[in-house]
């Protein structure tokens, strides 16, 4: 964007969501994020094993996401 001529900044965003964890571990075995397709089914179901013990008897998960947004603006001269 800096090379079109555009004034960038950027800005995180953290958005604190609640769900069950059965949902979300069954999301994970779906492989709904794309990261995921990449795991075969032995390594996600190891990866949900490590998941149960971090997240320990719990039913509902508090999770955050992280955006981050970057904003160019070009100025009015260069129009």
């Amino acid at each position: 964007m800096r090379d079109a001529g555009m004034e960038t900044t950027w800005r995180r965003v953290d958005i604190p969501f609640s769900i069950p964890k059965s949902v979300y571990l069954s999301m994970v075995r779906r492989k709904w994020m794309s990261l995921l397709a990449s795991f075969t089914d032995v390594e996600i179901e190891a990866g949900i094993a490590e998941l149960e013990k971090r997240f320990g008897p719990i039913d509902l998960l508090q999770l955050s996401e992280e955006f981050i947004f970057v904003y160019g603006v070009k100025s009015r001269e260069d129009s």
